[in-house]
């Protein structure tokens, strides 16, 4: 169960209510919130979501200290390691999720669920050098110059990192998932703002620009919405620009943006026009980027 809920959702610190509602997860009480406060294992308010997930099956509910601790220790492995990368000097970059899809995909032949597809077994860093070169050319031939950074994370072979407009740092990543390719843009979107000074949108309220605010994410979610229904190929957002935690430091609030193209196969990805809406969104991506760190000065 563990598994195929970081499958669904890699990024584990950053396991939040709305993973537990998709998971039908029993709420807790107050005595119970408050005891998990005070243990190490359980008091970050991901490890209080793998708390409940662990209620719902009496090993998990044997062995939840245990599990804790080993996540605990694969975060922090990672965080060492991207704290070792000389790309990632700012601390506020990169994903747990990114480390676990990569262990996911090498696990999930082996770990099929019933009603799973068989994942397709294809070349990664082919179909990531290969779209992105396209991805490239039509996003200069229309907007401005993208500048490749990286075309690996520590090895891992399934992310080419770039820059648009001087602002980085952009992914474009790959993996199978039930029977099908995804394809994904992401970016990591840091308004400037802390959990001390509450959500994002009270940071922006509390320096009287909440309607200017609201207007961007506006903005951003009309332009994604055109690309999540009414087409054969699956288009995935979020939406919404979700905020979220950062994994480095507890305090900063993000958007982690993302768009993904979702088709059976690799020769599905070699017409422009499945890129075309990438495109747009990674234009918005930037865009939303740009508007924000004006609207934070």
């Amino acid at each position: 169960k563990i598994y195929n809920i970081l499958a669904a959702f890699p990024d584990f610190t950053n396991w939040n209510e709305s993973v537990a509602t998709k998971q039908r997860l029993k709420p807790l009480d107050d005595v119970t919130r408050e005891h998990l406060k005070s243990m190490e294992e359980f008091n970050e308010p991901w490890e209080q979501i793998l708390f409940r997930v662990c209620e719902t099956d009496d090993y998990l509910k044997q062995n939840a200290l245990n599990i804790s601790s080993l996540l605990n220790s694969m975060y922090t492995k990672i965080k060492k390691a991207e704290n070792k990368d000389e790309d990632e000097k700012s601390g506020n970059t990169g994903y747990v999720g990114d480390y676990i899809e990569h262990i996911i995909h090498l696990s999930a032949v082996t770990n099929l669920a019933a009603n799973d597809k068989p994942e397709i077994q294809y070349n990664v860093k082919y179909l990531i050098i290969e779209s992105f070169q396209r991805f490239r050319k039509l996003y200069e031939n229309e907007f401005e110059p993208i500048e490749p950074t990286r075309k690996n994370i520590l090895g891992i072979t399934n992310c080419l990192s770039f820059k648009i407009g001087g602002i980085g740092r952009f992914d474009m990543t790959s993996r199978p998932a039930n029977g099908n390719i995804i394809l994904q843009i992401s970016h990591p979107l840091f308004p400037g703002c802390t959990k001390d000074k509450g959500t994002i949108l009270e940071y922006f309220k509390g320096k009287s620009k909440e309607d200017e605010y609201k207007k961007i994410r506006d903005n951003y979610d009309q332009i994604a919405g055109k690309y999540l229904n009414g087409s054969d190929i699956r288009y995935v957002g979020p939406q919404r620009m979700e905020e979220t935690t950062s994994i480095y430091s507890k305090v900063n609030l993000f958007f982690d943006l993302r768009f993904q193209v979702v088709l059976p196969s690799v020769e599905d990805f070699k017409d422009d026009e499945v890129l075309k809406p990438m495109v747009k969104m990674a234009k918005a991506m930037y865009d939303v980027h740009i508007e924000l760190d004006k609207l934070g000065k």
